[in-house]
């Protein structure tokens, strides 16, 4: 599987909307939620052991692992969705669980059969991919006003 780090909610709502345009009913997604448990202890863990053991593990598989910049991961990929969860659930025990019951996504993980949730799916890339937007927006705006006021702090030269 190929791995997004960059840019990750762009290139899945861009992914999302390509899908929403042509036929989607093959394609599959699993998003483990690990938005707000974002610190440097959970980036570690994520990038160690929860990206690093699904492109270890799903390395002969053909789909995309999206790292998005809030925690959140998504695998999306085209085919059966049980040859995935059996690689998957030995090593993310609630996977099996999500994925029996996709409307009680309580739990860190969702499972998206886009053939019947695709507007679900839709709607969570569009609203990672707006939130993402956002904060870039409010950072350039924060990094604006520091240099501004760094700039009109500075005492005027005689």
């Amino acid at each position: 599987m190929k791995m997004v780090n960059k840019y990750a909610e762009v290139q899945l709502f861009t992914k999302a909307d390509a899908l929403s345009q042509q036929f989607h009913e093959t394609w599959r997604c699993i998003h483990i939620n690990l938005a707000g448990k974002k610190n440097r202890v959970n980036a570690g863990v994520r990038k160690n052991f929860v990206t690093g053991a699904l492109n270890e593990l799903l390395s002969s598989k053909d789909g995309t692992i999206y790292v998005c910049d809030d925690g959140d991961v998504f695998v999306l990929f085209q085919g059966q969705l049980s040859p995935v969860m059996k690689i998957l659930s030995g090593h993310f025990g609630e996977l099996e669980a999500s994925a029996q019951h996709p409307q009680a996504a309580t739990g860190p993980f969702t499972v998206f059969d886009l053939s019947r949730q695709f507007q679900e799916f839709f709607t969570l890339c569009e609203n990672k991919h707006l939130r993402a937007i956002i904060e870039s927006e409010v950072m350039r705006a924060q990094v604006a006003y520091q240099q501004h006021a760094n700039v009109t702090a500075e005492p005027l030269s005689q």
